[in-house]
């Protein structure tokens, strides 16, 4: 019969609403022609269906798969401009990456106030001031 409602959505701008479906088609009512989905829209470009900055090395016409019976393509490693060096994505096993910064330290007097719920702690942020400035 009909499709299943995925997805719900209404503009910004109070001008349109909109409803993504199983069928993955996406229903637009809007009060106009040409419902804005914020305040401020703007004409953007279609993007190019591929960047021009990769050098495609297969035949664009031909859809991989589309016959069982096609072999698989090879993935391009022809990435790099000096073929001894490994790929991008290789990473040293024995390399060290340092992410994000070290946790911040609890004040004590913060700890002190925790309360537990399961095993979550709850403690009151002793920087807010009711009626106090923002931020």
């Amino acid at each position: 019969e009909g499709h299943q409602l995925l997805a719900q959505g209404m503009g910004r701008a109070g001008e349109a609403v909109a409803f993504g479906d199983t069928g993955g088609l996406v229903h637009i009512w809007g009060v106009n022609d040409s419902p804005r989905a914020n305040m401020y829209s703007t004409e953007v470009d279609t993007p190019p269906h591929f960047p021009e900055c990769v050098e495609r090395s297969f035949d664009e016409t031909v859809i991989p798969g589309a016959d069982e019976n096609d072999p698989i393509p090879a993935a391009p490693f022809e990435l790099c401009a000096d073929p001894s060096m490994p790929p991008l994505s290789y990473v040293d096993p024995g390399m060290i990456i340092n992410v994000g910064l070290p946790p911040h330290a609890i004040p004590k007097e913060v700890l002190k106030t925790v309360r537990q719920v399961d095993w979550v702690g709850y403690a009151p942020n002793p920087h807010y001031k009711r009626g106090g400035e923002r931020g």
